[in-house]
């Protein structure tokens, strides 16, 4: 999948004389997160549920910078919760970015820039967690509010310089900065 356009050129004097070029737009070095070994800390809301809301499974990507704190985040909170729980709670990641970068819509609704939702998807610098670790641990409860479980991988994700992006209760938004 490419994020291209094509422009036509017309001559405004001979609309018959035209020429045609094509642009393609990509976000460089992202990488696809489903080729990072979970060892059980993760799974892909995607193919993992059977309940996905978006059932596409090219929507993991980042760029390596992301992808690497995530990991190091996400296994630093499989040990705080096996150590804290005697258990340890499973993330379940939904999305992220497209293999060339791109913004979702999936709402199909594309408004103006600042009212969208997944901004920072487009750049492979976010990715969204499902709230429900498994076993209804919840990250987040149903009015939006941090549980423990989500405080305690807020501050595990801060110290890899991921932040919090508010976004839908279903999930939270992690930005990186690279």
């Amino acid at each position: 999948m490419k994020f291209s356009a094509r422009l036509t050129q017309h001559d405004i004097g001979n609309m018959s004389i035209s020429d045609t070029m094509i642009i393609v737009e990509r976000v460089k070095d992202l990488v696809d997160f489903r080729n990072v070994p979970r060892n059980g800390r993760w799974g892909f809301a995607q193919t993992d549920s059977g309940r996905a809301r978006h059932q596409d499974e090219h929507t993991n990507w980042g760029l390596d910078s992301l992808c690497e704190k995530l990991q190091k985040g996400i296994s630093d909170f499989y040990k705080w919760s096996k150590d804290s729980l005697g258990s340890p709670l499973i993330i379940s990641i939904n999305d992220m970015s497209l293999p060339y970068g791109g913004r979702f819509d999936a709402d199909g609704l594309w408004k103006k820039k600042e009212d969208q939702k997944h901004l920072y998807h487009r750049l492979g610098e976010a990715v969204d967690i499902n709230r429900n670790c498994g076993s209804n641990r919840l990250l987040k409860d149903g009015d939006g509010n941090w549980t423990k479980f989500g405080e305690a991988l807020r501050n595990i994700l801060s110290r890899y310089n991921l932040e919090e992006e508010p976004e839908e209760t279903i999930h939270f938004q992690l930005k990186g900065f690279h």
